[in-house]
């Protein structure tokens, strides 16, 4: 089984990975060093540094794809997880019975909550540490707003959303459980 796993920046995609390598043993890969490498083994694709993830999500979608595509010829299970995943273009293959995809996201706070819950509890490779509170509360902002969306559009498919603005850990863990249960995908 592939599992592909996308949502918002601090929604808990890498937290959800390493927890289903750990019960599981299931390995993982962030779609951020597929993402980074392409951009620097390809310049010519146009994936700069400086452009947002929503920007460069088209640019990898068709590599995405062939990947899950071609995954369906081996037999271990295997995690993908990253921002950059469309819930429109996942939609087209969520039928793969070898493919079980979810979205997590933050519809169901405030910046500023959410701000705290960062800075309260930070992830190993924290990369919000040097960015102003002010910066890092529009940019919250913005994922509440594009997590509302992503719930909306995994709603009207028939994908799986997780919402994980209250219970963050207890909702992880329900994740974890749901993938892993046959048949769990909407």
């Amino acid at each position: 089984m592939l599992y592909v796993i996308s949502g918002v920046p601090r929604s808990g995609k890498s937290q959800l990975a390493k927890l289903l390598n750990r019960k599981y043993s299931i390995p993982y890969i962030s779609t951020d060093i597929l993402r980074d490498a392409l951009g620097k083994a390809y310049p010519q694709l146009g994936i700069q540094e400086d452009m947002r993830d929503r920007d460069k999500t088209p640019i990898l979608w068709p590599f995405f794809k062939g990947i899950m595509e071609e995954y369906r010829w081996y037999k271990s299970d295997y995690v993908m997880e990253g921002t950059n995943f469309n819930p429109e273009d996942l939609a087209t293959i969520k039928d793969y019975e070898y493919v079980k995809i979810c979205f997590l996201g933050y519809k169901d706070t405030t910046p500023e909550k959410k701000l705290f819950d960062i800075r309260e509890n930070p992830s190993e490779a924290e990369w919000t540490y040097d960015i102003e509170e002010t910066q890092l509360k529009e940019w919250i902002a913005s994922w509440i707003r594009r997590s509302n969306s992503i719930y909306e559009i995994c709603k009207s498919s028939g994908i799986n959303y997780y919402d994980t603005s209250n219970n963050f850990e207890a909702v992880i863990e329900k994740v974890a459980v749901e993938l892993t249960t046959k048949h769990s995908q909407a």
